[in-house]
C-alpha cells in the first residue's frame, strides 16, 4: 500500500514539475521525500541492497527535482539544501550538479557555478552538453566581470539597445564603508586607491525592486502606491529567506542618529562571501524598522545624477533597495554618478577621485544658487558643507543680490556678466581657479542657459559672455550633467579624440571599449525625446 502511494506521489509530482506549478510540485515532492526517508530509516532486514539502492536513487532524483522547483520559486536557501543532500548521496548526480550551478549563478557565486557545470560536462551520461557548455561560458564570463570590473556594452549600444539588457555580474571595487566626519559622524563610502574618470566603483543588484508602467493619463500616484506595496512585500520575502540579506538591510540607517550605528564589515557585501543564504534561526522581522529603512534608503531609477540605459520608456517608474548605494552621502560638488541597466546599478567616478576621498552623489538639482540648495538640504534633514557650499557661503551677499536682480527681471545677459565679474574678482583676490569658476556658473546655470538658447540675447551679449565651448571644457572637468552639455550641443557633436572619451566616461563610466559606441551614446544623450525615438527607430 505504501509503495503504491509513493508511486502515485512521484507521478503526480513529476506531472506538476512539467506543468511548472511550482508550489504544488514542492508540496507533493516533500510528501514523497518524507516517505522515502521513513522507508530508508525503517529498512527491513530482508530488504535487498539492490532495492535499497533503487530507493536512494529515486530519493536523489526527487531532491534534485524539488531543488529545481524551489529554484524557480526563488527559494534559493531550500534549493541549495536539497542539492547538498542529493550530492551527498551521489556526488556526480548530473541533474543536481546543473541545478546547483544555476542556483550559484542566481546568488552570484560564479566560480562555484563554473565548477558545477564543469563537473556536469565530464559526466558520461550528459546528453545536453550544448546547454551546459553555454551555462559554463556564461558563468566564466560573469566570474571574469566580477573579478576585474571590466564590462563592454559596445555592441548593445551600437545595436540601439535591442533585445534584453546584458547580464552583468556584481562587482566590488576599491571602496570601503567608513565613518564620515564631514557628514555629522555618520557613515559614508570611501575610496581605498586613486581612480580616474569613469572607473567603476561597484555594480550591484537590488535586494528587491518594484517597477510600474505609469498610465499616459490618470492617477500616477495610485500606480506608484501599488508598485510600492509590491516592493515592500518583495523586501520582506528576501529578508525572511536570507540571513545575509537581513544583516545587510539592518545595517542601514532608519532615520536615527547615524553616529550610533556600527560601520559594517565590507565582507558582508562581497557577492562570493560564505553562506550567503544561510538562515541561522527563525526570528521575527521588525516591519516598522524595515519601513523606516526603506523610506530613508530606497532609490528610484530617475534623477539628475542618474542615467537609465535601455528601451524602458520614459513612462516606466522603478524603485529599489541597493544596499551599498545607500551609504553614499550628498555633495553639491558630486564625484560619482549611477547608471541603471536592467535591475543593475553601476556606480562610477564622474571625475578623478583620490584614495581616502569620500564618494558623493547629488541628492537633488545642484545647478541652483546656494540659498535654493540649502532649502533642499533642509527638506532632506541635513546641511551640506562641501567645498562648493563653503566657497559660495563666503560670497553669499553678492549671490543673493544677483538672485534678486534676476528674479526682478534684470536682463539675463547682464546677470551673466555680473557673475563673470564676481568670478574674476575671486580669481584676483582669492586665487580661484577653474573649479571655483564653474561652481558659480553652475549656481546660475539657468541664466546662462537662457542666454545661450536665445538668438536675440546672443546677438546682444555673445561677444562678452563665455563661449559654449568654454562652458563645456569646465563642465567636463567639474560636472557630469547632461543638461550642461546640451548648452554646447553643436560643439559637443564635433568633440572627438580624448576629450570625447572623457565626456562619455564621466557620464556613463567605462562600460564601452569601442569609441564608436561612446560617440553614439553621447549623441543620443544630446537629443530631445522626439529625436531619440527617431534614432532608436521607435
Amino acid at each position: 500500500m505504501e509503495l503504491q502511494e509513493m508511486q502515485e506521489l512521484r507521478s503526480r509530482a513529476n506531472e506538476l514539475l512539467l506543468r511548472e506549478e511550482w508550489k504544488d510540485c514542492i508540496h507533493v515532492y516533500s510528501k514523497y521525500i518524507a516517505l522515502c526517508d521513513g522507508k530508508i530509516s525503517n529498512k527491513a532486514q530482508d530488504t535487498s541492497d539492490q532495492e535499497d539502492l533503487k530507493l536512494k536513487k529515486s530519493l536523489c532524483l526527487a531532491l534534485s527535482n524539488r531543488a529545481e522547483a524551489r529554484l524557480r520559486s526563488r527559494d534559493f536557501v531550500s534549493a541549495l539544501q536539497d542539492c547538498s543532500r542529493a550530492l551527498q548521496m551521489d556526488k556526480t548526480h548530473l541533474k543536481t550538479l546543473v541545478c546547483k550551478g544555476k542556483i550559484s549563478l542566481e546568488i552570484d557565486h560564479y566560480s562555484e557555478a563554473s565548477e558545477c557545470f564543469q563537473k556536469a560536462l565530464t559526466h558520461q551520461t550528459c546528453n545536453n552538453q550544448d546547454e551546459v557548455q553555454k551555462l559554463l561560458e556564461r558563468s566564466r564570463r560573469l566570474e571574469t566581470q566580477s573579478r576585474t570590473g571590466v564590462y563592454d556594452l559596445s555592441d548593445w549600444v551600437l545595436g540601439k539597445f535591442r533585445g534584453k539588457a546584458p547580464e552583468l555580474a556584481e562587482y566590488l571595487g576599491p571602496i570601503q564603508v567608513q565613518r564620515s566626519y564631514n557628514s555629522g559622524g555618520g557613515r559614508g563610502l570611501f575610496l581605498t586607491k586613486n581612480v580616474d574618470t569613469g572607473t567603476l566603483l561597484f555594480v550591484s543588484k537590488p535586494t528587491a525592486m518594484g517597477r510600474a508602467i505609469l498610465p499616459e493619463s490618470g492617477d500616477h500616484e495610485s500606480a506608484r502606491l501599488i508598485m510600492w506595496k509590491d516592493f515592500v512585500e518583495k523586501v520582506h520575502e528576501c529578508i525572511s529567506k536570507s540571513e545575509k540579506i537581513r544583516k545587510m538591510v539592518y545595517s542601514l540607517a532608519a532615520g536615527e542618529e547615524e553616529e550610533n550605528l556600527v560601520v559594517p564589515d565590507m565582507e558582508l557585501f562581497r557577492p562570493d562571501s560564505e553562506n550567503p543564504l544561510h538562515v541561522e534561526q527563525e526570528t521575527s522581522i521588525d516591519m516598522d524598522r524595515i519601513m523606516k529603512i526603506l523610506d530613508v534608503n530606497s532609490l528610484t531609477e530617475d534623477g539628475l545624477s542618474v542615467k537609465k540605459l535601455g528601451r524602458l520608456g520614459e513612462d516606466s517608474y522603478g524603485v529599489g533597495l541597493w544596499i551599498l548605494a545607500s551609504f553614499i552621502n550628498h555633495s553639491c560638488n558630486p564625484n560619482a554618478r549611477r547608471v541603471h541597466i536592467g535591475d543593475r546599478m553601476l556606480v562610477h567616478a564622474s571625475r578623478e577621485i583620490r584614495a581616502g576621498e569620500e564618494v558623493r552623489f547629488s541628492y537633488f538639482d545642484v545647478l541652483l544658487p546656494l540659498t535654493k540648495r540649502r532649502e533642499f538640504c533642509k527638506n532632506w534633514g541635513f546641511l551640506c558643507e562641501c567645498d562648493r557650499c563653503r566657497i559660495e557661503e563666503g560670497c553669499i551677499d553678492e549671490m543673493l543680490e544677483l538672485e534678486r536682480e534676476y528674479e526682478s527681471g534684470l536682463d539675463p545677459g547682464e546677470v551673466v556678466v555680473k557673475v563673470e565679474e564676481l568670478i574674476l574678482k575671486g580669481r584676483r583676490e582669492k586665487g580661484w581657479g577653474k573649479r571655483e569658476r564653474w561652481f558659480f556658473r553652475a549656481s546660475f546655470w539657468e541664466v546662462y542657459w537662457r542666454v545661450l538658447e536665445s538668438e536675440r540675447l546672443m546677438r546682444k551679449w555673445g561677444r562678452i559672455i563665455p563661449s559654449p565651448q568654454s562652458l563645456v571644457d569646465d563642465a567636463i572637468m567639474i560636472f557630469g550633467d547632461e543638461r550642461v552639455l546640451r548648452m554646447a550641443k553643436e560643439e559637443l557633436k564635433k568633440v572627438g579624440g580624448e576629450k570625447g572619451v572623457r565626456v562619455c566616461r564621466g557620464l556613463y563610466g567605462k562600460i564601452m571599449k569601442k569609441k564608436q559606441a561612446m560617440r553614439a551614446l553621447l549623441e543620443l544623450s544630446l537629443c530631445d525625446e522626439s529625436e531619440k525615438k527617431v534614432k532608436l527607430g521607435d
